[in-house]
């Protein structure tokens, strides 16, 4: 089974067949990681890479390629900063997401289809 640790960004088609991710760790837009990869904490993978199966990417490391190699390597002061961008990143999807209810509460749409009319006759 797949395990997650907290505050993980997986970018858009992403295909992630992984074991386990740790926690604060963003995978860009576009990745492929393979399966059974282990994904330490702190790990940011680049846009595009690619992990063959069985990849361990030690923490605190940037990650691109294909296949994947460590780039660069992160400061261990990290995780707060990966944080912040994750909670921030999900207020705004979460504000967007309330207005959008808020919108549909409030309009005012047709009766469906074979749908009686309130308060009108049967």
């Amino acid at each position: 089974p797949l395990v997650v640790g907290d505050f993980v960004y997986f970018g858009e088609n992403t295909i992630v067949e992984a074991a386990k991710i740790g926690s604060h760790v963003l995978v860009g837009r576009g990745c492929i990681v393979g399966k059974r990869c282990e994904l330490r904490d702190c790990v940011k993978l680049l846009p595009g890479t690619v992990l063959p199966a069985d990849t361990v990417v030690p923490p605190y490391a940037v990650v691109s390629g294909s296949p994947g190699r460590v780039v660069a390597t992160l400061p261990e002061t990290i995780a707060p900063d990966f944080r912040a961008f994750l909670v921030s990143y999900y207020n705004s999807f979460a504000t967007a997401a309330r207005r959008e209810q808020e919108a549909f509460a409030k309009a005012q749409l047709p009766p469906a289809t074979g749908e009686k009319e309130r308060g009108g006759a049967a």
